[in-house]
């Protein structure tokens, strides 16, 4: 019985633990979204689908800002509309890190080019990761952003707070997050983006306490949850924290990994 056990775990976990991957280098009518947000005289931010992809088609941002200096305008350009565009921790499982990918052209504009990075939206929050400049050379830049965890997401309109990344989290859309500030005078900022990719990598219960490595240190942080009755116990998914959890997470442990 309990080798069988173990199987079951093991297969569950194969299949729970990869990757899951949101991507569009389309950009059909429909498909995106843009959440915008501005500061002093502000402005508008806008996108259309351009033939002049890396190849194929592209979406091409339009980022035009107002006179006054510091004035920014930022937008939210959400992939997706679907469920299967979304992702659900309560039932795809708990989220250790997210990376995005995406080539990124300057075709007009002042200064260091559009502000750009991987952002998500929760429940009505939307957060980001730190500003990347693409500068304005003209040609493709791949712009990666690379296993970022829930901690190192800021919310967007400036409050204290992080995204949920446990299995008790709201559902999340992706997308990235372009940001244009003005020195002084009325410009606009025209970029062309291509080749979306976002990765979500589920969080690896054997790693418990999330250092990057599986080793006698996880096992302490495990039995601290687990005594507490902590949700991120429930190893097992099964909506208690009980004897099964310490079974199911000794299998991961003890395997190395997830």
């Amino acid at each position: 019985m309990r080798s069988v056990m173990l199987a079951s775990i093991a297969a569950t976990c194969s299949v729970a633990c990869g990757q899951v991957v949101y991507q569009d280098g389309e950009f059909a009518s429909g498909t995106w979204v843009i959440e915008p947000s501005v500061s002093g005289d502000g402005g508008s931010v806008s996108a259309v689908t351009s033939p002049t992809g890396n190849p194929g088609n592209a979406r091409r941002v339009t980022s035009a800002v107002n006179a006054r200096a510091g004035s920014t305008v930022n937008g939210f350009h959400r992939f997706g509309n679907t469920n299967a565009t979304r992702y659900e921790p309560g039932t795809q499982g708990a989220i250790g890190s997210v990376s995005m990918w995406v080539d990124v052209r300057h075709i007009d504009g002042l200064g260091i080019g559009e502000g750009v990075t991987l952002a998500i939206k929760q429940g009505q929050v939307v957060y980001r990761t730190g500003m990347r400049y693409m500068g304005n050379s003209g040609s493709w830049v791949r712009l990666e952003v690379l296993s970022v965890r829930g901690d190192e997401f800021s919310r967007v309109d400036g409050q204290p707070g992080i995204p949920e990344f446990s299995a008790q989290g709201q559902p999340i859309r992706f997308g990235f997050f372009t940001s244009s500030e003005t020195p002084g005078g009325a410009f606009a900022s025209i970029t062309d983006f291509d080749n979306f990719r976002v990765e979500v990598v589920p969080a690896c219960k054997a790693d418990f306490n999330e250092d990057g490595g599986v080793d006698g240190s996880d096992v302490g942080a495990f039995f601290a949850a687990w005594e507490s009755g902590d949700a991120d116990a429930d190893v097992n998914a099964d909506g208690g924290v009980d004897g099964a959890d310490t079974e199911a997470f000794f299998a991961l442990w003890q395997a190395g990994g997830c």
